[in-house]
């Protein structure tokens, strides 16, 4: 997945994925940038190119709310899905872009 218009974080960390007319998935962030990040459900779902997602991320430090970042499907090989976020550098990202960074 090597579209990206940031430099890529390595991250490995859980999330929540929402799907549109499905259940909350369990998924696994591997790498983050300011444009979007790849991830991988536990399982291969049918899902269609530009479909709708949203991210739920952990809380940071300090934080009492996970943030949650709006996409879209953009690529997916297997498990392993590339998301394109709406809004270059989303709220709730930084930190995590950051801390890995460092």
């Amino acid at each position: 997945m090597e579209h990206r218009w940031g430099v890529r974080v390595a991250l490995s960390m859980p999330v929540e994925v929402l799907l549109p007319d499905a259940p909350v998935a369990d998924g696994w962030m591997h790498d983050a940038s300011i444009s979007g990040c790849c991830l991988e459900l536990g399982q291969t779902r049918c899902s269609k190119l530009h479909m709708r997602v949203e991210v739920r991320l952990p809380c940071a430090p300090g934080d009492a709310e996970r943030p949650c970042l709006q996409g879209r499907l953009v690529r997916q090989v297997g498990s392993r899905w590339g998301i394109e976020w709406d809004e270059l550098a989303p709220d709730g990202l930084g930190f995590w872009l950051a801390r890995r960074a460092a």
